[in-house]
């Protein structure tokens, strides 16, 4: 069985941003556990039962928004710290300053560079700058 360094959950309602963070991830790190969500509350169902090191969210999504997934995690008593890079198209200084309240680690805005997501994932997961 395949050992995995680190377990990132992406949480985006659509299918082909859900696919291209995967592969930026993967060609990034080919050890990291990937799965995804399609929405907050089936993300939420699934933090309950496992535990990530990362979580990648967006904000506008159906059934439960990523400000309510970061909202109801941080209150938890169990892994209430993982970090949360919010990747969304809601850039407006107000959505910004959500973000950070409500505890999200690092917010970048969509169209994202992809450099910009992977400095953030590494700073997130501790692994090395250079690479």
């Amino acid at each position: 069985m395949k050992e995995y360094s680190k377990r990132v959950l992406i949480i985006d309602d659509q299918s082909s941003l859900r696919g291209l963070v995967r592969d930026i991830l993967e060609n990034f790190d080919e050890n990291l556990y990937i799965e995804e969500e399609e929405n907050g509350l089936n993300a939420i169902v699934n933090l309950e039962c496992r535990d990530y090191d990362l979580l990648i969210c967006d904000v506008k999504m159906p059934e439960m928004d990523g400000f309510e997934v970061v909202q109801t995690i941080r209150k938890w008593t169990w892994n209430p710290k993982v970090p949360v890079i919010m990747l969304t198209a809601e850039a407006d200084p107000a959505s910004i300053a959500r973000g950070a309240t409500l505890g999200a680690t690092v917010y970048l805005t969509k169209p994202f560079n992809e450099a910009d997501l992977l400095q953030a994932v590494r700073s997130q997961l501790g692994a090395p700058q250079s690479i």
